[in-house]
């Protein structure tokens, strides 16, 4: 892909963060300081973008309710049926 590309022929950097995007159905809603400070603040190398529908499975399928327990992370986050719990890689963030 031309994002791999792209990566291999930037200059190494020890602190250059990279957002990559795959689609044209992305709205951004902050500006580029505030998601630098929010993917900052989740102290994680590489950040996915999740949603809340299980593409390509049927919502009721068993594949999509997997690792979900009740003292999951996400459910002291969201709650048990709020938020997006699905990764999407249509969005990811980190370092080169």
């Amino acid at each position: 892909p031309a994002y791999l590309k792209f990566l291999k022929e930037y200059p190494e950097s020890n602190d250059a963060v990279f957002l990559l995007i795959d689609a044209y159905d992305v709205m951004f809603q902050a500006g580029p300081e505030e998601i630098l400070a929010g993917y900052q603040r989740l102290n994680s190398p590489i950040v996915f973008n999740a949603e809340t529908y299980c593409f390509p499975f049927d919502a009721e399928s068993p594949i999509c309710h997997l690792g979900f327990g009740v003292d999951s992370k996400f459910e002291q986050v969201y709650g048990p049926k709020g938020g997006p719990r699905y990764l999407n890689s249509g969005v990811i963030m980190g370092p080169q």
